[in-house]
């Protein structure tokens, strides 16, 4: 079983350059000098930014546009506008029952009981 005093011994090298990390390096640091770190960063970036936009979450790759475009496209036929009101209704309605204020306020009687609907 491998004791604790081992692993000081190790030497550790940067991710990116393959060089040993200086002893005045941060004790969880991967790279040897902010060049690394930045080159690092930047493969990072570039790795993600090849599946989509950083920005705007817009998909990137060849196929993932292609349904983006599909998604954004507009109803091709009767059918799928008649779907898409329908989705809308639905979607205006409950969002004007969710908020407080466009709640119907309940009705009251002459002695000031709310009458509850049941």
């Amino acid at each position: 079983m491998a004791r604790r005093d081992d692993f000081n011994e190790l030497q550790m090298h940067c991710v990116v350059c393959r060089n040993p990390l200086p002893d005045d390096r941060r004790k969880n640091a991967v790279t040897c000098s902010p060049e690394c770190t930045t080159r690092r960063k930047d493969y990072w970036r570039s790795k993600q930014d090849a599946k989509m936009c950083r920005y705007c979450y817009k998909p990137s790759t060849p196929e993932q546009r292609l349904l983006y475009r599909q998604w954004m496209r507009r109803p091709q036929n009767a059918e799928e506008e008649e779907q898409f009101r329908q989705w809308r209704d639905s979607q205006a309605r409950a969002e004007a029952t969710a908020t407080k204020r466009s709640r119907p306020k309940p009705e009251k009687t002459e002695a000031g009981e709310e009458v509850l609907d049941a």
